[in-house]
């Protein structure tokens, strides 16, 4: 991390509640709906994948959200085709209903794009696809099977969460 921020010459934030996970030096520490400059504002997602996951909400004038690992955008290697989400990893949820509800307060905030840690960005009406996404029954489902098949090859996994 000393190297990231001489290259790039910035200020390392840590989300509060994972101050005690990092293993590097940090400027500060961020907490949920604290604003970073005037146009990003930090939202907590619970319940979803580790302890605390976030997302920042660009508040300009069509509005998105930047997601990092919570969801992926297209990726064929997982099979989400482009302009839609998914999981990759349904294994590192938490609680499934606890996860889908949380997404759903994302619905909350005017969002035409979202960007992802992994998987190509969703350039237009992205809140549509989003609430399709919660709304849809069948892939949940087919979330639930793969997040027990992810047990069964780690079993490591299920005594993260505790299930």
């Amino acid at each position: 991390m000393t190297e990231f921020k001489r290259r790039w010459d910035c200020k390392v934030l840590v989300h509060e509640n994972q101050v005690d996970e990092v293993e590097f030096t940090f400027d500060a520490t961020f907490a949920d709906r604290d604003m970073l400059g005037d146009l990003l504002e930090v939202v907590r997602v619970p319940n979803v994948r580790h302890r605390e996951e976030v997302c920042f909400y660009l508040k300009n004038h069509k509005g998105a959200l930047i997601i990092g690992d919570l969801l992926s955008g297209g990726r064929k290697d997982s099979g989400i085709p482009d302009g839609k989400v998914g999981f990759n990893a349904p294994e590192y949820l938490v609680d499934l209903d606890k996860a889908r509800l949380s997404l759903s307060m994302l619905l909350h905030f005017e969002f035409d794009l979202m960007c992802f840690g992994h998987g190509s960005p969703v350039v237009r009406g992205a809140k549509e696809v989003l609430r399709h996404f919660i709304a849809c029954d069948a892939a949940w489902e087919d979330f639930a099977q793969r997040r027990e098949e992810g047990f069964r090859l780690n079993p490591e996994l299920r005594k993260l969460h505790r299930t």
